[in-house]
């Protein structure tokens, strides 16, 4: 035991000689972690500057200079440029279109309009097929040719309307500190109040849309029924 002491100490004063060798607190005259030693013989000298001049930017402010004959030109393309999506002409407000990822694949569900994010706000109606209020990202629909009345149908939501609480799985509440039990209890009392505005949300947009649904025969059951496809199925031939 007394030779593992030894060893620990020696490896500790060597970790410490390194740290001070970095720092270059040997170069110094005023060690800033010895800040009691200035006395008049042996003056401060935390104020001066080391490394000489500080460095001048030279800056074209007056645009006086004229470009080197080596300068490179970039050519910024229209095409590389981010633009926001216009979306796609077949997906319209009212129009069917059928899921093809998340729990509700293959459900065909309503688009009541595009939000500023791109996505696209769908509901099924839930009284109809089970699919609430939600967003999907358009690249994952198939657009149909069927189209619903959107008339009297209000739907006030945007992309902060879907902004969840802070979620936790269980592992991570696992000896969690007073700090993240806290944000979990918040997370879930959001979550709640979430879900609570979400059904009334959904009841105010479904009633006069179910009532637009009605007045097209076979519309609701269309709806209801999921897209499948069998072995006797041909793609190619199958109109939308």
């Amino acid at each position: 035991n007394y030779h593992k002491m030894v060893e620990s100490k020696t490896k500790a004063t060597t970790a410490r000689a390194r740290i001070a060798h970095k720092l270059a607190r040997y170069y110094r005259a005023t060690p800033v972690h010895l800040t009691g030693l200035t006395t008049p013989a042996n003056p401060s000298t935390s104020h001066l500057t080391l490394g000489g001049a500080p460095k001048r930017r030279l800056r074209n402010s007056s645009n006086t200079w004229y470009p080197a004959d080596d300068e490179r030109a970039y050519i910024k393309r229209a095409s590389k440029q981010p633009r926001a999506s216009t979306g796609r002409a077949s997906v319209q407000p009212g129009s069917v279109v059928i899921l093809l990822s998340g729990n509700n694949r293959g459900r065909r569900v309503v688009v009541l309009k595009r939000l500023t994010s791109g996505n696209l706000l769908v509901t099924g109606p839930h009284s109809v097929n089970g699919v609430s209020l939600s967003r999907v990202n358009p690249a994952y629909v198939l657009s149909t040719s069927t189209r619903v009345s959107l008339e009297g149908v209000t739907a006030n939501v945007d992309d902060s309307f879907f902004k969840r609480g802070k979620r936790f799985t269980k592992n991570e509440l696992k000896n969690a500190s007073e700090h993240r039990l806290k944000a979990a209890e918040e997370g879930k009392a959001h979550e709640a109040k979430w879900r609570a505005e979400l059904k009334t949300v959904q009841k105010g947009v479904d009633a006069q849309l179910i009532n637009n649904i009605k007045k097209v025969p076979h519309l609701s059951g269309y709806l209801g029924t999921r897209f499948t496809l069998s072995n006797t199925t041909r793609p190619h031939e199958l109109v939308f």
